[in-house]
């Protein structure tokens, strides 16, 4: 089995506001990066559309990200291509942290449905679900937020990653060691 590592940073809350940032990281069955692409994005007609107290959550300052932007018409065939060049034969497993949203955005701004469920199987792991999960079964504490810097804190995460919370690489690589520490927790314990 092969996993896609991901995450996506807007520029608010709500399908209104831009897509800002992606990451995907290519995995192999033992969650380690087979390869891996970030994009900056910019929307096809040039506008950005965002909320200030967004992009003072995810730190994204637009002047700088603008200069280095791609369009998402761009950005759609950069992931088209780098899915398809994989070496991997079978559909991904996509990973994230309340990855349903992230993978909407994708769909809807830079790849269609169709070229996505070709390289991505339908079923995901996320470790909100997850998490939430693990506290009806007693195997985390149940007073414990399913917010990714409180499991990256509660697995002792933190850190190992470079980059900081609310970056899409970050997110989506400490999501991907917050899941083998809740595999570990089940399979060990």
């Amino acid at each position: 089995m092969y996993y896609l590592a991901l995450d996506t940073e807007t520029g608010g809350i709500g399908s209104d506001k831009s897509l800002l940032t992606a990451y995907f990281g290519i995995l192999d069955q033992d969650f380690q990066i087979i390869d891996q692409l970030s994009l900056d994005l910019i929307p096809d007609d040039g506008i950005y559309h965002v909320d200030p107290n967004g992009l003072a959550i995810n730190g994204i300052n637009l002047i700088d990200l603008a200069k280095k932007a791609i369009t998402y018409k761009n950005a759609g065939t950069q992931l088209y291509q780098f899915l398809n060049k994989s070496i991997v034969t079978e559909r991904f497993t996509a990973i994230g942290h309340g990855i349903f949203s992230d993978i909407n955005r994708i769909k809807t701004d830079l790849i269609s449905e169709g070229s996505w469920y070709k390289f991505v199987n339908y079923g995901y792991l996320d470790t909100i679900v997850i998490a939430e999960f693990l506290k009806t079964t007693g195997n985390i504490p149940p007073n414990l937020s399913s917010g990714a810097e409180s499991l990256a804190g509660y697995f002792g995460v933190h850190g190992e990653i470079s980059g900081k919370p609310h970056e899409a690489r970050y997110d989506a690589l400490t999501s991907v060691l917050c899941l083998r520490k809740m595999i570990n927790q089940v399979i060990y314990d």
